[in-house]
Parts: structure tokens; C-alpha cells; sequence
């Protein structure tokens, strides 16, 4: 009888244990269940307020502006340019957040979050997000150049990014290249940081020099004056830049002939390097080559043809040739 009533009683407190364990459980899932569902909401009304908040022109956002003034043809573009300029100075402040795009807060990766869950869900549909393509600091950039002397305001925050230790080098290069495409006084400010030898950044920055697409003379200049000048790491730098064919390519490979005959070899191979990619148009350049060669005269193609025509392996393999014996 006894035995019978401890077993009763022992199957009664395990059974009530039971109840509330599965009891506990329950109320556990309930809760992780709300939890996940504010922060789905929390994240779909940040990243709507702000989409809202995004200036538009004619219906569309400032990204997809800045998207076609550099992807679409020329009437493509020249559209663009008006909706970006239209939306002027109400645009800088998303511009130049969207430079410090590998330094977000909180706030702003929670909406990359939901933006990057919005993105998959296209994809796996079919649909195709032209967004994906292009990073912030890149679309921050063709909105810039779309917006030239007009987004001048905007040269304190730019240099204070650029001058900032914590930004990445993409962030860097970014922001120096928006720099220069708002004229003179985003130039003289670009040039004073790069005249710095105290900012540890130069050596990225000057790739924003030679990405410059309007008026890109003075831009052009400046680089030519860093590949010459004392630092070496910045005139590796500023040479190793200039790989870009345009604009202005009868400058860009006067300038690298200058820096391959530099009697500093990491130079001199920067320049040959960049120069390279000019192709033919850069094979009347070997012509200068002799300065750096100590005296040996250049190796002409089997033909006895001057360099004339020399293709891009011509070029690299001749004058490494050179650099190698010097």
C-alpha cells in the first residue's frame, strides 16, 4: 500500500515537472517568435523610412540617377546629369554617406540586412538588381562627378573623410576622386592633403586623381608632380595610377615616360607598367627608354622597326629587359 502511494505520488509530482517543462518550452518559442518578428518589422521600418527619405526626381531615387549617368548612353546620361543636378545640394548628404559605406552603424546594417534579404528574394524570382553591381561609395561617386563645381559645399565633409585614419583605402579613393571632380577648390584641397607627408591615406588618395573624367588637366599635373617628387612610395603610387587610358592618353603616356626614366626602379617599373596598357599608341614612347638603360641602347623588334607598332608584351618584356640590366 505504501510502495503503491510513493510510486502514485512520484508519478504525480513527475508528471506535474512534465507539464511545466513542456509548459516552459512553449512560452520560450512564444516569446523567441515575437522577439524575431519586431526585429523584422523594426528592420522593414528603418529600411522604408529610409528609402522614403532618399531624394528622388521624377519618380526615381538619387541611386538609380547616379546608376544611369554612368551605365546609359549619352542621352541616357545627360538626363541623368539634369535629374542629379536638380536634386543638388538635398543629395550631398546621402553622397557622402554612402563613402563610408565600410563604416556603417548599427542602423545602417540593419537596413543592408534587409536590403540584402530583399535582394536574394529578387534573384532567386529572376530579377536582376543593378545595385548589386556597383558598391555605396561607387554610386556616391557617379553622383559627384554627374554634379562637378555644384557639390562643392560638400568639400569640408569630403576632406574630413579622406583625412579620417579610421576609413578603409576604398573609402579613401573614393572620396579623394569626388574631391577633384568638384573643380578648382576641391583640387587645391586634394593637393594640400597629398602635399602632407604627415597623412598615412596619400598613397591611396592619388588613384582619385587619375580617375578624373572632365577637365582632368590640372588632375593630371598634380600626379605628374608626385611622380617626380621625393616620396617614392607616393610616386609608385601616383605612376601605378595612371593604368587608365583616359582621358587625355597623349598626356597620361607623357607623363610615364618622364617616370620611366626615373632613377628610382619602383618607378620606374610603376610607369612602364601603367604604360603598358596604352598599347601601340605608347610604343613611340620606347624612343625615351635609353635615359634609364645606363648608357645600353633599347632592343628594337626583329624587323628594325624602332619599337614602331610594338604590341603590349612587347613593350613590358623590352623594357623590363632595360630595368632588370640597370
Amino acid at each position: 500500500m505504501r510502495s503503491s502511494f510513493v510510486r502514485n505520488l512520484h508519478g504525480k509530482k513527475i508528471f506535474g515537472l512534465g507539464s511545466f517543462c513542456y509548459g516552459a518550452v512553449v512560452r520560450r518559442r512564444r516569446v523567441i517568435i515575437v522577439l524575431a518578428a519586431c526585429v523584422l518589422v523594426g528592420i522593414g521600418v528603418v529600411a522604408f523610412w529610409l528609402e522614403e527619405r532618399e531624394p528622388k526626381y521624377d519618380a526615381k531615387k538619387l541611386t538609380e540617377w547616379c546608376l544611369q549617368y554612368r551605365l546609359w548612353m549619352m542621352s541616357g546620361r545627360e538626363q541623368a546629369r539634369v535629374a542629379i543636378n536638380h536634386i543638388g545640394t538635398n543629395g550631398l548628404p546621402f553622397l557622402v554617406e554612402w563613402l563610408r559605406y565600410d563604416r556603417q552603424t548599427p542602423k545602417e546594417q540593419l537596413t543592408d540586412a534587409f536590403e540584402e534579404l530583399k535582394d536574394r528574394l529578387r534573384r532567386s524570382a529572376g530579377a536582376r538588381n543593378s545595385l548589386m553591381e556597383h558598391t555605396r561609395a561607387q554610386i556616391a561617386e557617379f553622383g559627384f562627378e554627374a554634379l562637378a563645381t555644384n557639390a562643392t559645399p560638400a568639400i569640408p565633409m569630403l576632406a574630413k573623410l579622406m583625412r579620417d585614419r579610421a576609413s578603409s583605402p576604398d573609402t579613401v579613393r573614393a572620396a579623394a576622386h569626388s574631391l577633384a571632380c568638384t573643380g578648382e577648390q576641391g583640387l587645391l584641397e586634394l593637393a594640400r592633403f597629398l602635399r602632407d607627408q604627415g597623412q598615412s591615406n596619400r598613397v591611396y588618395a592619388v588613384a582619385g586623381l587619375a580617375r578624373v573624367q572632365q577637365n582632368a588637366e590640372p588632375a593630371l599635373e598634380l600626379l605628374m608632380e608626385f611622380i617626380q617628387g621625393p616620396d617614392e612610395q607616393l610616386a609608385v603610387a601616383s605612376a601605378g595610377s595612371l593604368f587608365l587610358t583616359s582621358p587625355e592618353p597623349e598626356m597620361r603616356i607623357a607623363i610615364l615616360r618622364k617616370g620611366a626614366a626615373d632613377p628610382r626602379r619602383a618607378v620606374r617599373i610603376s610607369s612602364i607598367s601603367s604604360l603598358a596598357n596604352f598599347g601601340r599608341s605608347a610604343s613611340a614612347a620606347t624612343s625615351g627608354v635609353d635615359s634609364c638603360s645606363s648608357g645600353r641602347r633599347s632592343r628594337r623588334t626583329a624587323g628594325g622597326n624602332e619599337g614602331i607598332g610594338l604590341d603590349r608584351a612587347g613593350i613590358v618584356a623590352e623594357w623590363f629587359g632595360l630595368i632588370a640590366d640597370s
